[in-house]
């Protein structure tokens, strides 16, 4: 079927708008509902058919959803703007169908967007949305969103196929749902300015080649306290930091955190991947899993003024290998190596040539 234009749609009087086309559909003018919550649909149906917004759509409170066989994009002028929530659908009957913010198009609303694509999401403008939902079905691609809301709540992620999600936000992020790779490779970014805290859901991230990495800023928190599952964890900025990992081994990556920090696994050995700057009062490092390990490849640094410990427990061993060392500067450091946890006479501790333990004049426990 041929391309529809829309040039324009004012339905500002009250009532809803709903276009239906069997091919292309392109909102070249501004497509507005009524002032009371009245809902906006715009689909463009075929496995060939995308939906492309060149004009504003919204100015209501009811619901937007734009919907396409193919792509959906949002172009400069097209922005999507309402109080209620906004769901993109691209892939309905493609093989592939990616969602594209271009130029300086993007989604206002202080509720929630909804996502589901066949491919790439890039959603990278100034977005301003309450809650972010996503998922990607079936083609590899990215999951990527830029936008400012504090905080930003994530009820869902889906990645199944291979792909990263990446998603900044100028506030703090809260996890309300569940981040799932489904197995897939793929790394995990969540950047924000404000504390990120998991308050529901369990983020699931566990391919050996995928990096999780978390930044809230050096005066914000992190807590990851769920039953995650994941490969490697990196921080490269935050406050109070708790990770925790039910299932397989954990590693530490390259971390840098100006308060405490614990990192627990139960079902696997830890061992570390890069340095960890750990300036809190209060760290730890607990591998609580029978027969389970905790290793040092990398430097653990301490820069507090204040007497503080670290702690490294496993059920089974405590070991330094090439590379691994413990250095405290500013204040004393009390380091405890706690092997055998459990007490079944399974553990021990073994510390590899040139490593090390300089406390500052902390005691050190073996």
């Amino acid at each position: 079927a041929a391309t529809l234009s829309v040039t324009g749609v004012n339905q500002s009087g009250g009532g809803g708008v709903t276009i239906n086309n069997t091919g292309n559909l392109t909102v070249n003018g501004a497509v507005t509902a009524g002032a009371t919550p009245a809902n906006i649909q715009l689909t463009a149906t075929g496995a060939t058919a995308d939906a492309t917004l060149n004009g504003a759509v919204g100015g209501g409170s009811g619901d937007v959803s734009v919907n396409a066989g193919r792509n959906v994009t949002i172009n400069t002028g097209g922005d999507i703007t309402t109080t209620g929530n906004v769901v993109l659908f691209a892939g309905q009957t493609a093989a592939t169908g990616t969602i594209t913010e271009a130029g300086t198009g993007k989604v206002l609303t202080a509720a929630g967007l909804t996502t589901s694509s066949k491919g790439t999401q890039t959603l990278n403008n100034a977005n301003t949305v309450g809650a972010f939902n996503a998922t990607n079905t079936t083609a590899a691609g990215d999951i990527l969103l830029t936008n400012t809301a504090a905080p930003l709540s994530i009820t869902l992620i889906s990645q199944n196929a291979a792909g990263n999600v990446v998603i900044n936000n100028t506030g703090g992020i809260t996890l309300n749902g569940n981040v799932n790779f489904n197995g897939n490779a793929g790394n995990l970014t969540l950047n924000a300015s404000g504390a990120i805290t998991q308050s529901s859901g369990v983020i699931t991230n566990n391919d050996p080649a995928s990096i999780a990495t978390f930044a809230a800023g050096a005066a914000n928190n992190i807590g990851l306290g769920g039953n995650n599952d994941f490969n490697e964890v990196r921080i490269t900025s935050g406050k109070d930091v708790t990770i925790n990992d039910v299932s397989n081994a954990l590693k530490l990556g390259a971390s840098t955190v100006s308060g405490n920090y614990s990192a627990t696994a139960t079902g696997g050995n830890i061992t570390t991947t890069g340095a960890l700057a750990l300036d809190g009062t209060t760290n730890s490092i607990t591998a609580t899993g029978a027969s389970f390990d905790v290793t040092l490849s990398n430097a653990i640094t301490h820069n507090n003024a204040s007497a503080s410990t670290l702690n490294l427990v496993g059920k089974q061993n405590i070991a330094f290998a090439t590379g691994g060392s413990v250095t405290a500067s500013g204040g004393t450091l009390a380091v405890t190596l706690n092997s055998d946890s459990d007490a079944t006479g399974g553990g021990a501790i073994s510390m590899a040539p040139g490593t090390s333990i300089s406390s500052n004049g902390g005691n050190i426990v073996l």
